[in-house]
């Protein structure tokens, strides 16, 4: 599934369990702007699944829904991701950490795609 600059995939294991009326829990890890867990939605649907609920450890964005589903998570905490022509810390000078950023040649590729 794509959406622009980010692509979701599932495991062609899932693929067989996700039938026409199967109830689907997303789980993630981290939900920052919700566009990987629309992306799932999305996906899952396609496949005939009915996302029944979003679950997240950590969310880190004042949207408590996406797509009309509430967000569950067990941390929320509002952290801003802003453009670099409009990000306070980038017009102070504070220098971007990359110690955990991926860089897109590392990444594997995908069968979904976000829309631009």
């Amino acid at each position: 599934m794509s959406g622009g600059k980010r692509r979701v995939t599932l495991p062609a294991e899932f693929h067989r369990l996700i039938r026409q009326g199967a109830k689907v829990l997303i789980i993630e890890d981290l939900v920052s702007s919700g566009t990987t867990v629309r992306l799932l939605t999305q996906l899952v649907e396609d496949l005939g699944g009915q996302v029944v609920g979003i679950g997240a450890l950590w969310r880190r964005t004042k949207k408590a829904q996406i797509g009309g589903k509430e967000i569950f998570s067990l941390v929320s905490r509002d952290f801003p991701t802003y453009p670099p022509d409009s990000c306070p810390f980038c017009k102070k000078g504070v220098p971007l950490n990359q110690e955990f950023v991926k860089r897109k040649e590392h990444r594997k590729p995908s069968s979904a795609q976000e829309k631009s």
